[in-house]
């Protein structure tokens, strides 16, 4: 298999972009693009393509490899640009200098929009998400198949989670809202009091510990009474 994983992480690393930013730029499923970038699975001749296009790159620059026969190719000039080139050599002196101030021009915007994206970058971590919800109101499965990696913004409840878990429900509110994500901490129990996930019958739940049930912040809503449960963890915080 051929392993092109770190020159994928290179070059969208020198673009000051995320795992999620290139999946959706080149319509990838953000799973099958992680897998391309962790060396798990060979990357495709069409999604090597598409890579190709959202970049504006050849196929061999993602493959890493360095074409010899072309000195242009060797600066990483495309075609379109080797034709700016040649329009530019027949303009007259005073042009290509209105051309070349314009290229310094956008050159230092586009230094300084890569120095904001890679601070960006540097403020992302990623975690484990759960892109199926477990639900503060009814409730959804919490299934290792529906378990992905995400870049969220970095912080010490982010960067101590487990796993990220998004929320629909308002049971927990006002502490908990519907569309919070959670920052959870992966253990068998809580303490009564804390707020954890819980599974109770197949589904799951964000609820507090009590001394006899899970119990709904909101009054509107019932508190659970279950003889078994399992606790997924403890939540942290939320993700800012």
């Amino acid at each position: 298999m051929l392993d092109n994983s770190e020159q994928l992480k290179k070059i969208r690393k020198e673009r000051g972009l995320t795992i999620q930013a290139v999946s959706e730029g080149a319509e990838i499923p953000i799973r099958t693009y992680q897998n391309y970038e962790y060396g798990k699975r060979e990357i495709s001749a069409e999604a090597l393509n598409k890579l190709a296009d959202f970049y504006g790159v050849t196929t061999d620059r993602l493959l890493g490899r360095e074409p010899k026969q072309d000195p242009l190719a060797l600066l990483g000039i495309r075609n379109d640009e080797k034709s700016a080139l040649d329009a530019y050599l027949k303009l007259d002196e005073k042009n290509r200098q209105i051309v070349i101030d314009a290229m310094i021009a956008l050159g230092d915007a586009a230094r300084k929009s890569r120095e904001l994206s890679s601070q960006e970058l540097r403020q992302m971590i990623t975690k484990k998400f759960s892109f199926l919800p477990t639900s503060a109101g009814s409730g959804e499965w919490l299934d290792d198949e529906n378990i992905e990696y995400k870049d969220f913004p970095d912080s010490p409840q982010v960067r101590e989670a487990d796993l990220i878990i998004p929320v629909e429900g308002s049971s927990m509110e006002p502490e908990i809202s519907d569309g919070d994500r959670l920052c959870v901490k992966l253990c068998d129990a809580v303490k009564v009091g804390e707020t954890g996930v819980f599974i109770v019958d197949g589904t799951g739940y964000v609820k507090k510990l009590g001394e006899d049930r899970l119990i709904s912040i909101n009054e509107e809503y019932d508190d659970i009474y279950a003889a078994e449960y399992k606790c997924v963890g403890k939540v942290i915080g939320k993700v800012e």
